[in-house]
C-alpha cells in the first residue's frame, strides 16, 4: 500500500514562496488505479516527482508497505517506475532496442529474462517490428509506447503516469487508453495517473483525487464522485421583454428536465424565443 502522510512542498525563489502541496494525505491500496485530476499547476506533478524520490518534500513522509521511501529509497529504484510527461524518457538517436536495452540495464534487468521481457512487451505494444527504427523516426504515439515499455521493464508494483495522453491525436489518444487500461487489468499494477482529463481518467481509474491550488479537495472511489457530480445545476441569465419572462416563470421547469446536460450553463437571452434556444441546447448539450 501507498501511504502519503502530510505531504508539503514550498518552492523558494529570490526571496519568494509558492506552494506547490498544501498537507497532502492519501492512501492508496495494492491495484488501486487512481486518477489524479487538476488543471496545470494544482500540484498533481509535484506530488508524483516526491513519491518517485525526484523531488525533496518540504516536510511529510510517503511510505510503501509501511517502510518510508526517505529511509529506504532502494524501494523507488526496485518497485517504482515513472513516465513523465511528453517524450524526456526516452532518447531519441538511439533506436527502440538500444532504449530499452539502456534503461534494462540501468534498472538490473539482464540475461535472458532482458530478452524475454523485451520481447514481451514488445510484442505486447505491437512495436516489434519497429525495434531497430531509431525512435526519432517514431510518431508520438509510438514513443509513447516506447516509454510504457521503458517504465514496465522491471516488473514495477507502483506505476505513476504524468499526462500520458498530452499532445497526442485522437488515434493515438484511444491506443495508449486501450493499453493503460489493459496493463492496470492484466498486469494488477498499483497506478497512479496524472491528467487535467476528466474522461480519460473516468476510463481508466477506479479512484479519484482532485487537486487544486496545491490541496487534496476529494479523493473517492471513481463511482461514487460521478454519481454525486451528476447533479445539474444551472445559472441562467435572460434578458427580454415581459412575454419571454412570463414563458420562463411558466414553462422553464418544465423545459429544463427534457434536456440532459452535465455543465453549468450561462445564458443571455437577447430577444429570441426560449424554444429556440432550448433546441439549441438540445442540439449541443
Amino acid at each position: 500500500m501507498l501511504k502519503i502522510e502530510n505531504i508539503c512542498k514550498t518552492y523558494i525563489n529570490k526571496g519568494d514562496s509558492c506552494v506547490a502541496n498544501d498537507n497532502i494525505s492519501l492512501e492508496v491500496e495494492k491495484k488501486d488505479v487512481v486518477g489524479i485530476l487538476g488543471s496545470n499547476g494544482a500540484g498533481k506533478t509535484t506530488l508524483m516527482k516526491i513519491v518517485s524520490n525526484l523531488v525533496k518534500q518540504t516536510s511529510g513522509k510517503v511510505y510503501w508497505d509501511g517502510l518510508s521511501l526517505d529511509e529506504h529509497k532502494y524501494i523507488v529504484k526496485d518497485k517504482i517506475s515513472i513516465l513523465l510527461e511528453g517524450t524526456r524518457n526516452l532518447y531519441d538517436f538511439l533506436t527502440v532496442e538500444d532504449n530499452i536495452n539502456y534503461f534494462a540495464l540501468l534498472n538490473n534487468v539482464e540475461g535472458k529474462s532482458c530478452k524475454n521481457r523485451k520481447d514481451y512487451l514488445l510484442k505486447y505494444f505491437d512495436l516489434y517490428e519497429k525495434k531497430h527504427t531509431i525512435v526519432n523516426n517514431l510518431s508520438r504515439g509510438m514513443k509513447q509506447k516506447l516509454a510504457l515499455i521503458v517504465a514496465l521493464l522491471k516488473k514495477p508494483e507502483l506505476l505513476i503516469l504524468d499526462e500520458p495522453t498530452l499532445g497526442l491525436d485522437i488515434n493515438s489518444r484511444f491506443d495508449i487508453t486501450e493499453l493503460i487500461k489493459k496493463i492496470t487489468h492484466e498486469m494488477k499494477i498499483t497506478t497512479l495517473v496524472c491528467s487535467h482529463d476528466l474522461e480519460f481518467i473516468k476510463e481508466i481509474s477506479n479512484k479519484i483525487a482532485v487537486f487544486d491550488k496545491g490541496k487534496l479537495i476529494k479523493y473517492d472511489y471513481i463511482n461514487n464522485f460521478i454519481m454525486k457530480s451528476s447533479y445539474l445545476e444551472y445559472e441562467i441569465l435572460f434578458k427580454g421583454d415581459n412575454g419571454l419572462e412570463k414563458i420562463i416563470t411558466n414553462d422553464l421547469q418544465k423545459k429544463l428536465t427534457e434536456i440532459s446536460i452535465d455543465k453549468i450553463i450561462k445564458i443571455e437571452q437577447t430577444g429570441n424565443s426560449i424554444e429556440k434556444y432550448l433546441e439549441g441546447l438540445r442540439k449541443n448539450g
